[in-house]
């Protein structure tokens, strides 16, 4: 026990977000196959899983069922979540971080934003991409290559440090999400109706 104990300690705060992310996933999978293999069952269990959860803790377990799902076979809400709250995590500290992400499609971000009723974010997100796609051709003109991802920082994107601080004090991203997915719960339920 104090093998895991150290080993707890040890670990990164984004790795222990990342185990109960996994734990909460692997909880709502058995809650799930429990609900056995009738379609109409399970999405009731889903349902009502989403209904009972309380506020603080629904963002985290939709986070975790998402986390399970292969990126793909998303639909437009969960592609909205997963994108807001992977610019939520890639967006601190640094606002040019979301541009040199694996994770996340920046070009894609205003719309996620206006979809959960974060306009002003999206606002924010078109200025920043026309600022990031500038700064992109002029560096791809001077080296005279086009690089598909590099770890370049841009120094053009810190007028929106500001910003965005500000920005999150008036347009909470946590609740805008809680709110979307309680209003479109069903978008979040895999089982479908025969």
């Amino acid at each position: 026990m104090s093998g895991l104990f150290s080993m707890l300690v040890i670990m990164k705060r984004s790795h222990l977000l990342i185990a109960l992310l996994l734990l909460v996933g692997v909880i709502i999978t058995v809650m799930c196959l429990e609900a056995s293999n009738d379609p109409n069952k399970l999405r009731n269990k889903q349902l009502e899983f989403i209904e009972k959860t309380p506020d603080v803790e629904l963002l985290d377990a939709i986070h975790s069922k998402l986390a399970g799902k292969d990126v793909r076979n998303f639909n437009k809400s969960e592609t909205a979540i997963y994108l807001v709250s992977q610019f939520q995590r890639e967006s601190d500290p640094s606002y040019s971080s979301i541009y040199n992400s694996f994770t996340i499609t920046y070009q894609d971000l205003p719309r996620a934003f206006r979809m959960i009723g974060a306009d002003r974010h999206a606002k924010l997100a078109e200025k920043a991409n026309r600022v990031y796609e500038k700064a992109k051709e002029k560096e791809e003109r001077e080296n005279g290559k086009k690089e598909e991802f590099t770890y370049t920082y841009y120094p053009e994107l810190d007028e929106f440090e500001d910003s965005l601080i500000e920005l999150r004090k008036v347009e909470d991203l946590w609740d805008l999400q809680t709110a979307y997915i309680r209003k479109h719960k069903s978008d979040f339920v895999d089982a479908k109706v025969k």
